[in-house]
């Protein structure tokens, strides 16, 4: 592990959309791998299709949500993550091997809104998703992308790898402002899509809030908060410059 006080070396790697292999295995099997790295011929069946930066990510979020922070193996990998952008940040050691230090993914604008329906509860009363409609602060009808599962290894905290981790994101997926919100998950650009210009919803652990303002994200107090996997969330829209 580098020195708190010694300049961090990393790289960054990027696995766009769409890689619908991720849907032909289970996240017991996505877990066990990321579990694993030194052996991936224990993901069955095999699939050499995978997205090596999708499986370098899993190496630094199993630890940190799964083993940390105690979330469910079995929802940590989700439909998302076949549509998804994966960012990792790579860190360099002594002897020339890259460690996945720090992750993200960018969820594109979906094809349609999403449905404003009654906000689910659990069993103990709390809201389990935000509100999905018009807010002050959104229109309701503007495409955004999503920021999700940014995680950070415990010991490469404290670095300023994940704001350079989000930076670099923005850079990359910014050559997109404009384009067919279709071309972000992947696809031709099509006749009637709406265009996405910017906008970026980040569903936030309340717990990092003050990094989250750090990055010029405001929250949205009408989409409410809601608790997933133990913890309370709260949604913060931000703008790729």
């Amino acid at each position: 592990m580098p020195s708190p006080s010694n300049p961090i070396s990393f790289t960054i790697s990027c696995a766009t959309p769409p890689n619908p292999s991720i849907l032909s295995h289970s996240a017991a099997d996505l877990a066990s791998l990321a579990s694993s790295p030194s052996s991936p011929s224990n993901l069955s069946p095999p699939n050499p299709s995978l997205p090596s930066v999708f499986l370098a990510a899993l190496r630094v979020r199993i630890p940190v949500f799964v083993h940390e922070q105690h979330c469910s193996p079995e929802g940590e990998t989700d439909a998302d993550d076949a549509t998804s952008w994966h960012f990792v940040a790579h860190v360099d050691d002594a002897h020339g091997s890259k460690t996945p230090a720090c992750a993200l993914r960018i969820v594109p604008p979906s094809s349609q809104p999403h449905p404003v329906e009654e906000r689910q509860k659990d069993e103990q009363g709390r809201f389990t998703e935000p509100y999905h409609g018009p807010t002050e602060k959104w229109d309701g009808r503007e495409p955004y992308i999503k920021i999700g599962r940014m995680c950070t290894l415990k010991e490469y905290r404290g670095r300023g790898l994940a704001a350079k981790l989000l930076a670099a994101a923005f850079e990359q997926v910014g050559t997109q402002k404009g384009d067919d919100c279709s071309v972000l998950r992947g696809g031709e650009a099509m006749d009637g899509e709406r265009r996405w210009t910017g906008l970026v919803l980040s569903h936030a652990q309340v717990a990092v809030k003050d990094w989250w303002q750090k990055m010029g994200f405001v929250e949205d107090e009408e989409l409410g908060r809601w608790w997933e996997e133990g913890m309370e969330h709260m949604g913060m829209w931000g703008r790729v410059p």
